[in-house]
């Protein structure tokens, strides 16, 4: 299940309306301090202004600078339905795949765009955060020219959450040895047909049993 895992939440702090638009990209940088996670969805707290295009969440790895942008490609992405989004200020965000896992003790960036502009110069989403250096572990990221180069905000911080499944990924282990006659001497030798082996055959017997696990 599901929980939360990293987030600055106290909107009433807020400050700052950073615009979401065209090549203007805003987002937070954020340390997992707690264990290992797998990460199935982000929100951030904000307000559709007119017409929009899809909002897009990305999660980025970090340079390891003392000041964290995004680098190289995105880690995973999610897309929600900006056009959707309420007029009035809220929580929303988009899910992911939830194969993605994020190390404890690694600082990962979270950046939202929009996916092309469809309406005029005041359509836009204003996206809530705040200047008081309210999360430690992370700053608000920032860009003007669609990610090309980021700019990193010690004091500034985007309301954000970030949810997850305690324990990561972690690696799937399958059965190995001999079952039942049919011989798995390694996990490369693990088949998709030795698999479909495990069934039941006759009444109350089973053949070739083995269930592959992660952990």
């Amino acid at each position: 299940m599901a929980t939360l895992q990293q987030n600055l939440s106290t909107v009433s702090l807020y400050d700052l309306t950073p615009q979401i638009r065209g090549t203007n990209y805003f987002g937070e940088t954020f340390a997992v301090d707690s264990a290992t996670y797998s990460i199935n969805s982000a929100e951030i707290y904000g307000i559709r202004y007119g017409v929009l295009s899809n909002l897009v969440f990305r999660i980025y790895a970090t340079t390891a600078t003392t000041a964290p942008v995004p680098t190289g490609t995105a880690l995973d992405t999610g897309t929600v339905d900006a056009s959707a989004w309420a007029t009035t200020v809220n929580w929303g965000g988009a899910s992911f795949g939830g194969a993605l896992s994020l190390t404890s003790g690694t600082t990962y960036a979270l950046a939202v765009n929009q996916n092309g502009d469809i309406g005029g110069a005041f359509d836009r989403f204003d996206a809530y955060a705040d200047n008081d250096a309210a999360y430690a572990n992370g700053g608000l990221i920032s860009t003007s020219t669609a990610g090309s180069s980021w700019a990193w905000s010690s004091q500034n911080d985007l309301f954000f959450k970030i949810y997850g499944t305690s324990g990561g990924g972690g690696t799937t282990h399958y059965p190995t040895g001999s079952i039942s006659g049919v011989s798995y001497l390694s996990e490369a030798g693990w088949s998709v047909t030795k698999y479909a082996t495990g069934c039941i055959s006759g009444v109350g017997t089973l053949v070739n049993a083995g269930i592959p696990i992660t952990y």
